[in-house]
């Protein structure tokens, strides 16, 4: 199991903003050496003390629950890191992990079918526009009523 990166991305906020264990504990409410645990990898946070690492480091939420293993990652094609989520998160219960990754699977294939549909709409409508174009300019020149 690769343990989360939030400790190393916590180690280079600080680091870039020049800011104190001390700061980041007083924001958050946790001591400064929980926010050592954490950067050492030996405490993954909880979700509402990433909501406000996130808050107080001005990025998106979802990176930094990522970066501590609370959200999938969001990358496309990355079922592997799904696998090691899904682990982290709920066991390895076998039967709970094929279920999931089934789910996953079955919503990845609604979202394709829905994005090839998309692509079929828009592959028409500019046809439909190339046309328009064409009688158009055949009318301007006289050739259609």
């Amino acid at each position: 199991m690769q343990p989360p990166l939030i400790g190393t991305w916590l180690s280079e906020q600080l680091r870039a903003t020049k800011r104190s264990m001390r700061q980041v504990a007083e924001y958050t409410g946790i001591s400064p050496s929980t926010v050592h645990n954490i950067i050492v990898g030996k405490y993954v946070p909880k979700p509402a003390t990433c909501i406000k690492l996130a808050e107080y480091f001005r990025v998106d939420s979802d990176v930094v629950l990522e970066l501590a293993g609370h959200r999938p990652p969001r990358r496309e094609d990355d079922l592997p890191d799904f696998h090691m989520y899904i682990s982290r998160k709920f066991g390895n219960d076998p039967r709970l992990q094929r279920a999931l990754i089934a789910a996953y699977e079955a919503i990845r294939s609604v979202e394709e079918e829905q994005a090839e549909k998309a692509r079929a709409r828009d592959a028409e409508y500019e046809e439909w526009l190339r046309e328009r174009e064409e009688q158009k300019k055949r009318r301007d020149e006289g050739h259609e009523p």
